[in-house]
């Protein structure tokens, strides 16, 4: 569990300092520069792009985080796997290319009357997808090497800085927005070097000859894991991204305040990514030697960590809403965002709270259960945004993803407490609920709001200073966390081996 708290904490400095470029991008730049179409463009050729690269994947990103430890002998081979992570998801990336071209029109006709921006950009998504492909194929590699602080680096702060820098040639006239558009394909590019380079910095780019003959009972197992998580995979991606694409065929302009109000509600989930990353090999080689001990080891504590970090996060970003959207340039076109960030954000602390059920999963002996799961939650995430989009708008894809994010969770931890025994709850995520509930709760109801943007600025500053000291405290205090009271004892008495 060391080794996890301090990657996490490493990846969490880095996924923080993203959110930091991201909300001067997302809640200045953006609404400053441009108008809520093109931010909704802007936004939909990722997530479109994102749909793609994971589709193409093949399943491989997960093959590399379930095999890895089998093929990996010692500090210098690895059985001609890197070779294998790299031609797999070619073959995958190349078919999707052929059937985007085949089914061109028919892109063309959901999106030509309502998004017709959509439809001149087609051309992006291809070479976007591409390197984000590869950019998760080796931020996968980097993850099974016990590497995340880089990878994280380059996806959470080079991405969101490159966004900056071309944001701001547009807004100097440097660069056209036809230019702009196409320097999204350009970073992508760079993260793809970048991480090619970090891994031969570390020696960890072994490109041998795979022997097919020498794994061949192996392999087999890696195609049908693969093939369960390629159609697992990118049901679950399109769940996640299914309200923007529907959102976009209804009203570019309502997908770029939708857009800036759900990054504000997944802000929360930042430390999740970081503690996700870094646990998934231990949980891989936990099922690999069978040892439930330390599985539920991970899984409880972390789920503990998460409920914390969420709690104040959520309470922070729920607390403060009003004055963030009064420090947004053209607030008024965007503060109609306001339930979905509140919606968005209660999702998120739920997905936080209930631990790494979805990885414990995957990495499982039984994992061809989460396909069915995923299958059946997809559908039904697709079903929820079909009613409630062309009746409550972006509050009713927002509403979508809060019950399709509680509904997996819930038979997840069902799923895990079947089959092993195991559940991510304690008394102290019973405590740490309740600090956060609390606090929010206190806060709220003074309803203290600035009316100018120095009063907002300054009322942001003390209530998340009074609440991120009185909620520490009051962790620390009543030793809600293990991990959180060693790492501070660690300091605070340097004398004591911990």
């Amino acid at each position: 569990m060391g080794v996890v708290l301090r990657q996490s904490v490493k990846g969490t400095l880095s996924n923080y300092l993203g959110v930091v470029l991201g909300a001067f991008t997302m809640l200045i730049l953006f609404p400053k520069l441009f108008e809520p179409d093109q931010i909704g463009l802007v936004r939909v050729l990722q997530d479109i792009g994102l749909l793609v690269a994971t589709l193409s994947q093949v399943g491989i990103v997960n093959i590399i985080d379930r095999f890895f430890p089998y093929f990996h002998e010692d500090k210098t081979r690895n059985n001609g796997f890197v070779l294998l992570i790299i031609l797999y998801p070619l073959i995958g990336f190349l078919l999707i290319f052929a059937l985007l071209v085949l089914f061109k029109d028919l892109w063309v006709d959901i999106y030509s009357d309502k998004s017709p921006l959509l439809v001149h950009y087609f051309i992006v998504v291809i070479p976007l997808a591409f390197f984000m492909l590869y950019q998760q194929v080796l931020e996968a590699y980097t993850r099974a090497v016990m590497r995340i602080t880089v990878p994280i680096f380059v996806r959470e702060v080079f991405l969101r800085l490159a966004l900056i820098v071309f944001t701001l040639l547009y807004a100097f006239n440097c660069i056209s927005f036809d230019a702009f558009i196409y320097s999204l394909i350009l970073s992508y590019s760079f993260t793809v070097l970048i991480l090619i380079f970090y891994l031969r910095h570390l020696k960890k780019l072994w490109v041998e000859r795979f022997i097919y003959s020498k794994h061949k009972v192996l392999f087999k197992e890696m195609v049908k894991y693969g093939a369960i998580i390629f159609l697992t995979g990118f049901v679950a991606v399109l769940s996640a991204r299914i309200d923007v694409v529907m959102l976009s065929a209804v009203s570019l302009e309502m997908t770029g305040v939708y857009s800036i109000a759900f990054f504000m509600g997944t802000v929360i989930e930042m430390p999740k990514r970081a503690i996700s990353q870094i646990s998934i090999p231990l949980i891989a080689n936990g099922w690999k030697n069978n040892d439930l001990t330390s599985l539920k080891q991970i899984y409880s504590r972390t789920s503990i960590v998460q409920t914390l970090i969420g709690g104040l996060f959520l309470t922070l970003l729920l607390v403060n809403i009003k004055d963030i959207f009064n420090l947004m340039p053209n607030s008024e076109a965007y503060i109609t965002g306001i339930t979905v960030v509140f919606i968005i954000g209660i999702s998120r602390f739920v997905d936080m709270a209930t631990g790494l059920n979805a990885e414990v999963i995957i990495s499982s002996p039984f994992y061809r259960i989460n396909f069915f799961l995923t299958i059946f939650l997809g559908i039904s995430n697709i079903v929820f945004n079909s009613l409630l989009i062309p009746r409550y708008g972006m509050e009713g894809a927002a509403i979508g993803t809060l019950i399709s994010y509680s509904l997996s969770n819930c038979i997840r931890i069902l799923i895990i407490w079947i089959k092993t025994g195991m559940i991510p709850f304690t008394r102290a995520s019973l405590g740490a609920l309740l600090l956060s509930s609390a606090l929010l709760i206190s806060v709220y109801l003074l309803n203290i709001n600035g009316q100018s943007l120095i009063e907002s600025a300054l009322i942001i500053v003390v209530k998340s200073i009074v609440i991120t000291v009185v909620f520490l405290l009051c962790t620390y205090k009543f030793k809600l966390s293990e991990d959180f009271n060693h790492l501070v004892d660690r300091y605070i008495k340097p004398q004591k081996n911990y």
